[in-house]
């Protein structure tokens, strides 16, 4: 179930049974209840890490994956290369992987540090799944790389730029007194 790329989350939309009204029960002493839509957000790979809300709005351009999968009654809407393509994923990995909202190698790849320290071999699965993208593409790796490496360079322009500030000599105490201070 991935998130739209812009958020590190994911929905998943279903119908709740709600009470409609007044509690009190209809004129054939029934209960009245209305079904409603809900997305359960999950944090990307923290499956303890959810809420559940009536829908909004806003919902709908948010997950448009998981909007439409829902509307056409469609539970699998991943997009993106199956984990099972990927080398060294068995089938109890891709269970682990699907049960925290990881369904595709470029969801694994992508997962924040926050996510994956801490879980036992999370970093190397992590690793493995970027190498075996670019492996897949070495065209936007090549891309990428030299993206990086273009922030690199201008970090290392920032920071000459600032040791040349630390290294540049200052005068100390106080400055010097004009003549005309001097004579008055």
């Amino acid at each position: 179930m991935p998130a739209d790329e812009r958020l590190p989350t994911y929905a998943r939309f279903y119908l709740h049974s709600q009470l409609q009204g007044d509690p009190e029960p209809d004129k054939d002493n029934k209960p009245v209840y209305a079904d409603i839509v809900y997305a359960e957000v999950i944090i990307k790979g923290d499956k303890n890490t959810s809420f559940g809300r009536p829908k909004r709005t806003s919902d709908e351009t948010d997950y448009p994956k998981a909007w439409n999968a829902f509307v056409e009654g469609n539970d699998d809407y991943s997009e993106g290369t199956p984990l099972k393509n990927m080398p060294g994923v068995g089938m109890s990995d891709q269970r682990n992987l699907n049960s925290d909202g990881i369904m595709c190698v470029e969801d694994l790849a992508a997962l924040p540090d926050s996510v994956v320290i801490g879980k036992s071999g999370m970093v190397d699965l992590r690793k493995k799944a970027a190498a075996y993208l670019s492996f897949l593409n070495p065209e936007k790796a090549e891309r990428k790389e030299a993206e990086r490496q273009a922030e690199m360079d201008g970090l290392k322009d920032q920071l000459a730029a600032l040791q040349e500030q630390i290294n540049k000599p200052r005068k100390r105490g106080r400055p010097a007194k004009k003549e005309a201070e001097l004579q008055a």
